[in-house]
């Protein structure tokens, strides 16, 4: 662990904290249509996180998180729902006076819902992550570019008890990295059953 690993471990690490507000307003429009706005604001103190170079843990002073969120949620028939949300993040490193790494400053998520009958539902998911920084082995700061993703999402319900499962996820196949230098799979396919005694 951070603490006590023989290689990276450092056992002068101090906790780290953080102070958080938030501020949102919620409004039902319509039955069908309702909205969520939230004001974050994050203070660190004490942040965790490792040497690039030797992987050595260490505490890195303070840091600010700050952004907006925005959800929606429509139902456009009795079938078919949607899911938005947006967050626009700003980071800062108060020390070294740079954003923080693998922080996205854009996401957004987007997913709709159909109900084809009271046995078949199927979900389409669109997850984009924006431009980000991030810091390679030599501790060099490297620009990690946007991606989209797609996945979906079929189930079967048998009953209330049994129901099965098949999800697409990245149905596009797009190559991408969350972190600098670590491919993540391609298309997977995950078949499963859900059984409840």
């Amino acid at each position: 662990n951070q603490l006590y690993t023989p290689q990276y471990g450092n056992s002068n690490l101090r906790p780290e904290t953080s102070n958080s507000l938030e501020l949102s307003l919620e409004n039902t429009w319509t039955k069908e249509v309702k909205t969520t706005s939230t004001l974050f604001y994050t203070k660190l103190f004490n942040r965790l996180s490792y040497e690039p170079n030797t992987f050595i843990n260490r505490n890195f002073g303070e840091a600010e998180i700050s952004g907006l969120e925005e959800n929606i949620k429509v139902s456009w028939n009795p079938a078919v729902k949607q899911s938005l949300a947006l967050t626009i993040m700003k980071t800062r490193d108060l020390a070294l006076k740079k954003a923080l790494p693998r922080r996205p400053g854009i996401n957004l998520k987007n997913i709709f819902s159909f109900e084809l009958s009271d046995k078949y539902f199927i979900n389409y998911e669109l997850f984009f992550t924006g431009k980000r920084d991030d810091v390679d082995n030599n501790g060099l700061t490297v620009k990690m570019p946007s991606y989209l993703l797609s996945n979906l999402h079929f189930r079967y319900v048998q009953n209330n008890n049994n129901e099965f499962f098949l999800k697409i996820t990245n149905v596009f196949n797009r190559a991408y990295e969350e972190v600098s230098g670590f491919g993540t799979g391609g298309r997977m396919l995950n078949v499963g059953t859900r059984f409840n005694f």
